[in-house]
């Protein structure tokens, strides 16, 4: 019976160790690459957003809109309409709302502007950015 038991033990600790050394494990919240890591290789579902800049001259909202095109994780943006005082634009992208504010900040900067001088407003689909002054 003892030998029994000693087979049986024998038989799960190899089963186990087959186990473990063929498993990956994942760090909770981390299930997804950050934006600065996100490549052609990640499979995520892409998400369409409505994104609206108000106030911003042509000039900068142009350069804006071309600077943004290549964050990474950004798919697509496409120019719906175009108004004196308003532009709006449909973005595709893999990044979730924390990761785009967290661009759209860093690419006001890169275009030249005080980040200080815009109101975001964000909220299920639709990104709004105005130029107070």
């Amino acid at each position: 019976m003892r030998l029994r038991y000693t087979c049986i033990l024998v038989v799960i600790i190899t089963i186990l160790s087959a186990c473990s050394s063929n498993t990956e494990v994942l760090e909770p919240n981390r299930l997804e690459p950050s934006p600065r890591e996100v490549n052609s290789s990640d499979y995520r579902l892409l998400t369409l957003y409505n994104f609206v800049i108000i106030r911003l001259d042509a000039i900068r909202a142009i350069k804006f809109i071309k600077y943004f095109r290549q964050v990474r994780g950004i798919k697509a943006i496409s120019s719906i309409s175009v108004r004196t005082s308003e532009r709006k634009y449909s973005i595709e992208t893999v990044l979730g709302l924390d990761q785009i504010e967290e661009e759209i900040w860093y690419t006001l900067r890169d275009v030249g502007v005080d980040p200080s001088e815009f109101r975001l407003e964000m909220s299920g689909q639709n990104i709004k950015l105005e130029n107070l002054r």
